[in-house]
């Protein structure tokens, strides 16, 4: 099953959801890659702001961010991290994703 198809499955199940509330919106950007998945590295950093935060997160990576996420640099196309962010808004009660291609 392609990536995309995985996450509109995926999308319907949190919308589906018994206690998805429609006044809770979010946005999901599902552009990030990594080399282990993707073959490369996409959108974890961000040269045009010209901030190196290199050493601040784990394996001195700059990933023009605030905060480090939890399973650390992930891809957009791994089904396991797709699963995980489904569940994690189906459990917030985000009963509308707005998706960015």
């Amino acid at each position: 099953m392609g990536h995309r198809l995985a996450f509109a499955v995926l999308m319907l199940a949190v919308a589906t959801s018994l206690h998805a509330d429609p006044r809770v919106h979010t946005f999901y950007y599902g552009w990030y890659a990594t080399e282990a998945v993707d073959g490369h590295q996409a959108h974890w950093n961000h040269e045009v702001l010209g901030v190196d935060d290199r050493g601040r997160f784990p394996g001195g990576q700059d990933i023009g961010a605030d905060f480090y996420p939890a399973p650390g640099c992930y891809s957009s196309n791994d089904p396991a991290i797709l699963a995980i962010h489904m569940q994690q808004m189906r459990s917030l009660c985000i009963g509308v994703v707005v998706a960015s291609w």
